[in-house]
């Protein structure tokens, strides 16, 4: 994500302190003033919730959990489009000088994940890159890694070197089998046996990678592994033993020759024909959609970086209750739309919750994992505990300046989507059950 702060904790405005487990807890000590005076607890529902729809300017897609492949159609989110772009890296440079090349394929394991309608068919496609997955890079440690977000888009050759057209099966976990064409990869073989290759260095100078697309019939979005997939080359020594060469894409192996960077690779997401209140979002820190202004909703949607944005405006009422009081619990509940999910369009089992400043910035916390939010799936109500988190916004007095957004948990690996109803709405609307102590003197 391009609009992001990475702070050290403590940071007394997180979700999160360090070293506490909950955040609910307000970490209230009552004190021998406050024990001995009359106490009232009250709890209300009453304290207004702003929710708005945001956009990302960006979200990093190169270090995803898995390679995101197809096309779905949506009537509100439009028309998203997901395909892989990576490099291989071959598992060994030593292949004997009489061995014969037979076959190249790609062998494409299913990763689990998957979106919309896995019962019709889909068609994927295979091409060799033009130009090198290099962009910016920045040095952590000793590994290299390369930035990429889910708008980057790398040129590839008009031929297809393999494609497959079945009835995905991703809960399976099965492998497809592709077959591509021989020319490229008995040209890449040849090469690796009379040692003009003999390294990463010299493979990635003949080589460019290869990009995953759907077909436009296509209508699901499937998940394949990274560590699971790899193009695998048949051939057969001089004795008539058959043996293969693994060119892996696993993107967290390092090159056999002990080359610091990683293999490259990011998911390139993108979304065409929305609906209109979606496509007036075109900068993160100016573009805000309130839920006022779309039929009391907000709108989450994955990989493309459209999230909810919740505010509290009005916290500060509490101090016109007379006495002195603390925050001692607080627990947000949001409700996804009904109609809006179904068995094919599964709500996410978890949001994450992260901070945004005055401008929409993401706050990271670096070395703490953000909270979530968890369905309920009986009720069918996303429940965030958020006690400390308020009570810290109440004492500082900045219940306008920042806010909480919503993520899917694994934002760049999925293209999920959730409609919410908003904190004015009608039915099912946003609300913030508080429990506030007082005692008076």
């Amino acid at each position: 994500m391009k609009k992001i702060m990475w702070l050290l904790c403590p940071l007394f405005l997180t979700l999160a302190s360090c070293g506490s487990d909950d955040v609910n807890d307000s970490e209230f000590i009552a004190g021998e003033e406050f024990t001995d005076n009359q106490i009232r607890v009250l709890k209300t529902e009453d304290l207004i919730v702003d929710t708005s729809t945001i956009k990302l300017d960006s979200v990093e897609t190169n270090f995803a959990q898995n390679m995101l492949v197809g096309k779905v159609y949506d009537d509100f989110f439009g028309d998203t489009y997901t395909s892989s772009f990576f490099e291989i890296s071959p598992d060994t440079y030593n292949i004997p000088n009489d061995a014969e090349f037979q076959s190249a394929t790609l062998k494409l394991a299913h990763q689990g994940y998957f979106f919309k309608d896995t019962t019709s068919t889909n068609t994927i496609n295979i091409r060799a890159l033009t130009q090198k997955i290099e962009k910016s890079s920045v040095l952590n440690d000793t590994i290299t890694y390369y930035t990429y977000n889910n708008t980057d888009d790398i040129e590839a050759e008009l031929e297809i070197l393999g494609t497959h057209t079945y009835e995905p099966t991703p809960l399976t976990r099965d492998t497809l089998d592709i077959s591509l064409v021989d020319e490229l990869f008995m040209e890449m073989f040849d090469k690796i046996k009379a040692d003009e290759v003999t390294n990463l260095t010299d493979f990635k100078g003949s080589f460019n990678g290869l990009t995953i697309t759907p077909d436009e019939s296509s209508n699901a979005v499937i998940g394949y592994s990274l560590t699971n997939s790899y193009v695998e080359i048949a051939y057969t020594e001089a004795d008539g033993t058959d043996e293969t060469l693994r060119l892996s894409i696993d993107l967290f192996r390092l090159a056999p020759d002990s080359e610091t960077a990683p293999i490259p690779f990011f998911n390139r997401i993108v979304a065409e024909n929305q609906n209109t209140l979606l496509t007036q979002l075109t900068s993160q820190n100016e573009s805000v959609l309130p839920s006022a202004d779309a039929d009391n909703k907000s709108f989450i949607q994955a990989g493309i970086g459209i999230t909810t944005l919740i505010k509290f405006p009005n916290l500060q009422s509490l101090n016109d209750i007379e006495g002195t009081g603390t925050i001692l619990n607080a627990t947000l509940r949001l409700y996804p739309v009904e109609g809006t999910y179904n068995n094919i369009t599964d709500l996410p089992a978890t949001l994450d919750i992260i901070v945004a400043n005055q401008d929409n910035d993401l706050v990271i916390v670096a070395g703490v994992a953000p909270l979530q939010a968890v369905l309920n799936e009986t009720d069918k109500v996303y429940e965030i505990p958020l006690g400390n988190y308020i009570n810290n916004l109440f004492l500082a007095d900045q219940d306008d300046d920042q806010g909480i957004v919503l993520l899917p948990t694994n934002n760049n690996s999925s293209v999920n989507t959730v409609q919410l109803y908003g904190g004015q709405s009608a039915v099912n609307k946003t609300t913030l059950e508080l429990t506030y102590a007082i005692y008076e003197n």
